[in-house]
Order: structure tokens, then C-alpha cells, then sequence
């Protein structure tokens, strides 16, 4: 073999020797940034699901708690007589929840609220508005599943969620109806749903829930009383 030929071979074989130590090293680092990562999202998967478990704690106190009287009667016949006109509504005396079907407000896969639920909601807004005398707070609390076929829930099914809950917050705030009365919330596959629409496999339609409570009914974050529920 020619000598030119010799140093023109050697010379590619350094270039390429080279050039793997470079890939090897970005290998190694592609492997580490790639735990990293997994760390992270397990981390964030953690958070998710103890987030999800106090929610489920939270509304769970919430349908617990022995009501009584602590809505005027009058409140609760208005109720009773706006889910009649509305069939799409459903009336828990039990825990003072309207139950709506997620898919009659928004748009699928979507927290935008569809044109034909703005009278029935803003007859809500109206009867909530009317209720101020009596200070009832209201907690819009939207479900998250899993999606169908999927196995767990992502974080976009939970932001989903609660930026649906967000839109019938900031529906009833349209209507008068003080910031500091309206709360929100979500819950998981774990929660528990009543009513209509029971806790079943992937893909199940739950129950977007808007409770009504009075003062006495301790909720964190609007009063001190609510301590006592999570010591």
C-alpha cells in the first residue's frame, strides 16, 4: 500500500476514534440527563398523587358533614325548582350538590363552556347571587379520569380539570357573584363519585360538583374551623 494511501487511512481512523469518544461522552451524559428526568417526573408524579388524595379528603369532609338546616329552605326549594326546568342539573340534598355532566358544559376535551349551558348557568348565577344575603360559598369541584385506554392519569387530564372548574368559577364571578365565596377544586380516579354518574372503568363521564355551603361548614382556606378536619 502506497505510504500516501497508509497516512490518508490512519489519519480517517483518529478522526473517527475521535469522533466516538465524542458521541460515547454524549452518550453519558444523554444517560444521566435521562435520570435526571425519570427523578423528576417521579417526583412530580409523587406530588400529583398526594395533591389528588387531599382533595379527596377535602370533598369527602364535605359530603360527611351532617348538614342540617344550614341552607335556607327557601335556597333549597329554589334549587329544587332549577333542576327541575334544568334536567341536565341534579340536586344532592344530602351534601347541598348540584351535579352537572361534564359534557353537557364544555366542549370535549375542552374547558371552554359550550354556548347551550350559558342559560342554565347563569339562572344558577342568578339564584347564587340572590343568596349573598346568607353568605353561601360555592366549591366547583371537576373530576379528572383516565383517558380511555391509558392507565394512569396524566397532568394534562388534571389540568384540564381544574381549568374547567376555573371556567365555572369565573362564569359565576361574570354574574356578581364575590371571588371570596367561590372555591375550587378536583378530584381523581381514587375519589369516590355519588349520584348520576358512579365511579366505573376508563373513560367513565363523572360529575362536575358545585357545593353550596354556609359558614359553619369548615372548608380550608375559608375559615379556622376547617384545622379540625385534617388533625
Amino acid at each position: 500500500m502506497p505510504a500516501s494511501r497508509m497516512r490518508s487511512c490512519q489519519s480517517r481512523y483518529h478522526q473517527l476514534a475521535e469522533r466516538n469518544k465524542t458521541l460515547q461522552a454524549e452518550l453519558a451524559n444523554l444517560t444521566a440527563h435521562s435520570k435526571q428526568l425519570e427523578g423528576e417526573r417521579n417526583q412530580s408524579e409523587r406530588e400529583l398523587l398526594s395533591l389528588d388524595e387531599h382533595n379527596h379528603h377535602l370533598v369527602e369532609n364535605i359530603r360527611a358533614t351532617d348538614r342540617g338546616d344550614t341552607l335556607p329552605a327557601a335556597l333549597e326549594t329554589q334549587l329544587s325548582n332549577l333542576t327541575q326546568k334544568h334536567r341536565e342539573l341534579r340536586y344532592d340534598e344530602r351534601n347541598g350538590a348540584i351535579q352537572i355532566d361534564p359534557d353537557v358544559l364544555f366542549v370535549r376535551g375542552k374547558a371552554q363552556l359550550r354556548p347551550a349551558a350559558g342559560e342554565m348557568l347563569a339562572q344558577f348565577g342568578s339564584l347564587l347571587r340572590e343568596a349573598d344575603e346568607n353568605s353561601i360559598r360555592v366549591l366547583i369541584v371537576a373530576p379528572h379520569d383516565f383517558a380511555a385506554g391509558a392507565n394512569r392519569v396524566e397532568r394534562s387530564d388534571i389540568k384540564l380539570s381544574v381549568d374547567r372548574a376555573v371556567a365555572v368559577r369565573d362564569f359565576f364571578k361574570s354574574w356578581g357573584i364575590p371571588e371570596d365565596r367561590l372555591g375550587i377544586s378536583s378530584y381523581g380516579p381514587a375519589q369516590v363519585a355519588t349520584g348520576r354518574a358512579e365511579a366505573g372503568p376508563a373513560g367513565t363521564t363523572r360529575p362536575v360538583e358545585v357545593f353550596l355551603l354556609s359558614p359553619q361548614v369548615p372548608v380550608v382556606g375559608w375559615n379556622e374551623a376547617s384545622a379540625a378536619f385534617h388533625r
